[in-house]
């Protein structure tokens, strides 16, 4: 919503009586960490890149959803990397997937053979 959009949608809440909330999504610690992950997975072996997709397709929370402060009637929603993502993030960094394994078991399928 613009401010436009939102200066109108406050006028007329105001003029019909009804009280109205502004939600404000703030992502930048999410972002950096999907960021840098990206740029990791670049430059990794073919191995790492398929171990991060069975970890994403497999782990169910990868963000996490938390609320600061409200100022007046706009409460921020943080959305922010989950644990899971953040240890996905360093073991691809690392190329050590072996306390992710255990830490998610779920997450990797049993070598074949």
């Amino acid at each position: 919503m613009n401010q436009e959009t939102q200066a109108g949608a406050t006028q007329d809440a105001a003029v019909s009586g009804v009280r109205q909330i502004v939600l404000r999504a703030e992502a930048q610690e999410l972002n950096q960490v999907i960021e840098a992950l990206q740029l990791d997975l670049a430059d990794a072996p073919l191995q790492v890149r398929q171990r991060a997709l069975d970890f994403f397709n497999l782990q169910p929370e990868l963000v996490r959803i938390e609320s600061g402060p409200a100022t007046g009637a706009t409460v921020p929603i943080l959305l922010k990397p989950s644990q899971g993502l953040l240890d996905l993030a360093l073991a691809v960094r690392t190329g050590d997937f072996d306390a992710l394994a255990v830490k998610y078991p779920h997450c990797f399928p049993p070598s074949p053979g």
